[in-house]
C-alpha cells in the first residue's frame, strides 16, 4: 500500500486496549488502513462513489427536513426556473410508500456508500456478492473483476 494519500496513522498504531466498542482485528487494521490510505483506480472509484453518495444524502437532508415541516422554506440558486419550495411540495414526492421521498433517497445513497465501502483489494474474490450489487461500469475491467 502507498501512504501517498494516507489518512491518519496507520490503524495498529491507535490500537486500544479495553474501553467502550468492539475490539480491533487484523482484519478490521488492514481494512482501516486500505480505505484511508491505499491507492488505485478501483479504490479511488471507490472513494468517488461513497463521497457523491454521501454528498446526495446531505444535499437530499435540507429537502427531507422541507418535507417534514421542520423547515419552512428552501433557498433556491439566483437562477431563473428555479421554484424549490413548489417543486418540493408537489404530492407526487409523498406517494410512495405514504411517506416524502428523500429520506427514500438518503437510504438509498447509504447503501451505495456502505457498498462502497466493503471490502478489501479482493473483495471480489472473498465477498462475491458485493460486485452484483455495485454499478456495472465497475465490473467492466480485469482490474475492477479481480478485486
Amino acid at each position: 500500500m502507498s501512504a501517498a494519500r494516507a489518512a491518519g496513522p496507520p490503524a495498529a498504531s491507535v490500537r486500544r486496549s479495553g474501553g467502550i466498542g468492539r475490539a480491533s482485528t487484523p482484519a478490521g487494521e488492514h481494512l482501516s488502513d486500505y480505505l484511508r490510505r491505499g491507492s488505485g483506480e478501483l479504490l479511488a472509484r471507490r472513494r468517488r462513489t461513497a463521497a457523491l453518495s454521501l454528498g446526495g444524502a446531505a444535499a437530499l437532508g435540507a429537502v427531507a427536513l422541507y418535507r417534514f415541516g421542520v423547515i419552512k422554506h428552501l433557498p433556491d440558486p439566483p437562477l431563473p426556473l428555479f421554484a424549490s419550495d413548489e417543486v418540493d411540495a408537489a404530492g407526487e414526492a409523498y406517494s410512495f410508500l405514504a411517506t416524502p421521498d428523500a429520506p427514500v433517497g438518503i437510504a438509498s445513497y447509504a447503501v451505495t456508500a456502505v457498498l462502497a465501502g466493503i471490502g478489501g483489494e479482493h473483495r471480489a474474490r472473498d465477498r462475491p456478492w458485493i460486485p452484483l450489487r455495485t454499478p456495472r461500469r465497475w465490473r467492466s475491467t480485469p482490474r475492477a473483476r479481480s478485486g
